[in-house]
Order: structure tokens, then sequence, then C-alpha cells
């Protein structure tokens, strides 16, 4: 699969704010914007990640559920204490066309970004606003931090920014346990992304989080797997 996405609509208010505002395909080519609607005769799946779920990742979701849901996507590099101006300008409350939404926590919101209890307040508010729009809401929590990840690195589209942020494996398992303390709570399904990839270390990048071929595959599996479970 390839890792080119055709985007039909990238956010932004400059050539450099592009990349980081956000990007959005629809599940139909002439969607332009994620609150558009086209009748269609089958569930539509929203799915709300940063790029570690881009190309092949959101390619393998659409393939797998394809016999029973369509799917758009909204990749971004916001997190929850920043997310909420970007929602509004998606539309996100006019978005209850969306049986299901699929929301990767993301990696971009390390300390000092947010602390452990401004994500467990920012979080939980998030939550409990996409409780108004969709039917179904799943989680996936955090990716492992792998050996060899380097700080002091800027942002870049290898991956996040270590200068301005302290990312460590710790800091992911502690905020990971935030996310199954609030989607108990909140009586979501949490999938734990976390735990796949660190089982498996041969699926991750050590330079940039992402996944190697092998766990975009495997990603899309796990990923697919929820949302059916949710139709």
């Amino acid at each position: 699969m390839s890792d080119i996405i055709p985007w039909a609509r990238e956010y932004g208010d400059d050539e450099k704010q592009l990349r980081f505002a956000g990007r959005f395909v629809g599940y139909d080519p002439q969607l332009v914007a994620p609150n558009q609607k086209i009748p269609v005769d089958k569930p539509i799946v929203l799915l709300l990640a940063d790029s570690i779920f881009g190309g092949s990742v959101w390619q393998g979701i659409r393939d797998l559920i394809a016999p029973k849901a369509f799917i758009s996507y909204i990749q971004h590099p916001h997190h929850a204490g920043n997310i909420s101006p970007w929602l509004d300008l998606w539309d996100m409350d006019q978005c209850d066309h969306y049986r299901v939404l699929f929301n990767f926590e993301g990696m971009h919101g390390f300390p000092p970004r947010q602390t452990l209890e401004t994500h467990l307040q920012d979080t939980t508010k998030l939550v409990r606003r996409y409780k108004k729009v969709f039917h179904s809401i799943i989680w996936g929590n955090m990716v492992p931090i792998p050996a060899g990840f380097k700080m002091g690195v800027p942002s870049s589209a290898k991956g996040p920014n270590s200068i301005e942020q302290d990312i460590r494996d710790n800091v992911v398992v502690d905020f990971n346990a935030s996310l199954d303390r609030i989607m108990k709570a909140e009586n979501i399904p949490l999938v734990d992304i976390y735990s796949l990839i660190k089982s498996h270390p041969g699926y991750q990048r050590y330079d940039d989080l992402h996944l190697t071929q092998e766990g975009n595959k495997i990603l899309s599996e796990l990923t697919s797997n929820a949302i059916l479970r949710e139709l």
C-alpha cells in the first residue's frame, strides 16, 4: 500500500501551518470537509489520528471494513489540551452522520504541553463533547517510546518535537493508565495499541515512533476489528 493519501483539504492559514493544522480525506471523493454529508447505504466511521495512522494504516482500515462501512480520516498533530478550536473549525459538532469515531490519542501532548492532571481534565471534557455527537466512540492509547529515540529534535515529517516535550516511555505508561481510568469511567472501549507494539519491537521504527510495514498492517487489523465490533 502507498503512504500517499489523496487529501481533499488541508487546513491552515499559511503554507507552514497547513501540515500542522489538519488534513481531511472523505469516504467519498466529493467531500472536502468532515461535516459534509452524502447519502450512503452503509455506516460511516471517522478516524481522528496523527500521522502514525497515515498512508497504509488508513488504507488498510478502509479496505478491511469496506464490506460493512465507509471511513473518513482527519490527520492532525494536536492533543486534548489544544484540539478544541480545531474541532470547531472542522464543525465536529455537526458530524453526527458518523456512526463510529475512532480517536487515536496521538504523540503530541507530552509534558510540559500536558501534565497528568491537565490530560485527565481535558480528555474527559473531550470525551463528553464527542458523546453528544457520535453513536459510538473508540479510543486508541499511545504507542511506546522505543529504545534509541532521540531527544532534542524539532518537529518534522518524521516525528514529534522532542525539544519542547519530554518524550519518554514512562510518561506514556502514566498517560495510558490515565486513559484507562477515563475510558472505564465513560464506558468507552480502549484499544491497547501500546501493548501490541511493545511486545513486538520490530513493528516500530526507533527514530520517529512510526511503524514498519508489518506494524502498519497489524495496527490496521487491530483498529478494524475494534471498529467492526461497534457497527
